[in-house]
């Protein structure tokens, strides 16, 4: 939860996005009417030391792509998302259905 996140960072800001990956949505007719839908997400998160000189660690995962573990200027993370939905037809009672969905981390930098 982001907010969590935001609430028991004691030593970094932290800020989140998420956009839609340009050309990533496709979408294909199903028999009864609906459709599934694929679409990947960009998620970044950034965060900034809170103090002047004060250090931020980095997960092992994010550290493979920053070359260290801590930073005092800030550091991005970017995750690709890729979700499968399935959307029922026009009236349908049916619920728009989360089928699946991954996440991995596609890049990281110091600032």
């Amino acid at each position: 939860d982001q907010q969590k996140a935001i609430d028991g960072s004691k030593d970094a800001d932290l800020t989140f996005s998420h956009q839609v990956s340009d050309g990533s949505v496709k979408a294909f007719k199903a028999a009864d009417g609906g459709a599934l839908v694929t679409v990947n997400l960009v998620y970044n998160v950034t965060a900034k030391p809170k103090e002047d000189g004060a250090s931020i660690s980095v997960s092992k995962d994010s550290a493979v792509f920053t070359g260290g573990a801590t930073t005092t200027t800030g550091f991005e993370r970017t995750s690709t998302e890729s979700v499968l939905l399935f959307i029922p037809a026009a009236g349908s009672k049916t619920p728009l259905t989360l089928l699946a969905a991954n996440q991995g981390i596609t890049g990281a930098a110091f600032k």
